[in-house]
């Protein structure tokens, strides 16, 4: 029982008198951020001493950003602060790298999403353009076996005569008037300088008679000694004169008729394609055949 008590007294003398030298403590923060604890046992002026893990070390105070005095306790607490900072900077991290995960899935699939809808589009259209052409050949294909239309044959003679004929199948008809056409085209070309020969021969016939008549010939200043002696030679020009006027308006007459059937050829060239256009489905049109004239109408509503 005795031992017991002096064991119970040693122990606590044992914490009177070395627990403050363990709970307390000093912490030396120098200016590169290193920070020292230990016990300081001794200072000077320009130095200070610490023993540190068993080990005493000398500290220049030019070195020393400032000295902590701590407890046991409040290093436990600054370790745990430290512990709990280095925690929440972790966790930030992690919560950081998530954010920025999650922001690069939400960007993908938005990428993504915008590729589908591009692409979707792009097919839409590509359909959208092989039905406009597949409309387009049904069309055109319809349109060519109808077989020839009247629209069209008219245009193409109105360009060349016998031109819409041919597209309309009548060969015949399209020589016919083609050449009809081509030769009035060459006949009216033909008397159009015949027309303009005669006008320059009557021209100079008439200049001629002009510049060789007494009263020009005096207002020149030329002597006339026997105006008798220019009579019969100004009958002569005023005849040809007058015969070259006569072979110039009938030459102009000539070359209006070619050209009237030149005209005329052209326009019977637009109206024979209208009327005679083969298709059966037209509202208006005329059939020869077995020495007959028929003419076909319907009325459209």
């Amino acid at each position: 029982m005795i031992r017991k008590a002096f064991i119970a007294r040693l122990g606590l003398l044992f914490i009177v008198l070395f627990l403050p030298t363990a709970l307390l403590a000093e912490t030396i923060i120098l200016k590169n951020g290193t920070r020292v604890t230990g016990k300081i046992v001794g200072q000077s002026r320009t130095a200070v001493t610490i023993t540190s893990n068993g080990r005493r070390r000398v500290i220049q105070k030019s070195d020393i950003r400032r000295i902590s005095y701590e407890t046991g306790n409040n290093q436990a607490a600054e370790a745990e602060r430290r512990r709990r900072a280095e925690a929440e900077r972790k966790r930030k991290a992690e919560e950081e790298a998530r954010k920025a995960e999650e922001e690069a899935a939400r960007k993908a699939e938005e990428d993504a999403a915008k590729e589908a809808a591009e692409a979707a589009e792009a097919n839409a259209a590509e359909k959208a353009a092989e039905e406009r052409r597949r409309e387009r050949e049904a069309r055109e294909a319809a349109y060519k076996a109808a077989g020839p239309h009247r629209l069209d044959a008219f245009l193409r003679s109105m360009i060349l005569p016998g031109w819409g004929q041919h597209y309309q199948g009548r060969t015949s008809a399209a020589y016919g008037l083609g050449g009809a056409f081509a030769a009035g085209l060459a006949t009216s070309f033909y008397f159009t300088q015949q027309h303009e020969i005669a006008r320059s021969n009557y021209q100079a016939k008439a200049d001629t008679f002009f510049f060789t008549s007494p009263l020009v010939l005096s207002s020149l200043g030329s002597s006339i000694s026997s105006p008798t002696t220019l009579a019969p030679l100004g009958l002569v020009l005023a005849d040809d004169t007058a015969n070259a006027r006569q072979q110039m308006e009938d030459a102009g007459r000539i070359a209006n008729n070619a050209r009237t059937l030149l005209l005329a050829s052209y326009l019977w060239n637009l109206t024979d394609v209208l009327v005679f256009h083969p298709s059966k489905n037209e509202s208006l049109g005329l059939s020869v055949g077995n020495g007959q004239v028929g003419v076909r109408y319907s009325l459209r509503f």
